[in-house]
């Protein structure tokens, strides 16, 4: 398995797993905001925050929204959940190759998502 890297604030392409009690990859690559790395269980891991095109109108708290047109690598309107975050082994199995640093636009909305989330 091949390595993959991206620094703290970049939206990724994740395979999220579905369910984190069983830890596979999930079916469906999809953006994910890395929010810390460390080396844990012996093997180097990213910290990812979910991410989803469905309901970006209703943002809860913890949640914040990045727009399509601020980001070249999404297609769609993309709602982060700080809620639901996971460690992710670093490699390819879990990550496409694809980043990109968060958008000045949305530093603000990640900030008060942080704070409710209590991630800072």
């Amino acid at each position: 398995m091949k390595q993959f890297s991206a620094p703290v604030g970049a939206i990724v392409r994740a395979r999220f797993p579905e369910s984190e009690s069983v830890m596979q990859p999930g079916p469906k690559v999809r953006p994910a905001l890395v929010l810390d790395e460390r080396i844990r269980l012996g093997q180097r891991q990213l910290l990812v925050a979910y991410g989803t095109s469905q309901h970006t109108h209703r943002t809860g708290f913890g949640c914040f929204v990045v727009k399509a047109a601020d980001a070249k690598s999404l297609t769609k309107d993309t709602l982060f959940d700080l809620n639901r975050i996971v460690w992710l082994p670093a490699t390819s199995e879990y990550f496409a190759n694809q980043r990109e640093q968060l958008p000045k636009s949305a530093i603000d909305g990640f900030r008060l998502a942080a704070e409710y989330a209590k991630l800072i």
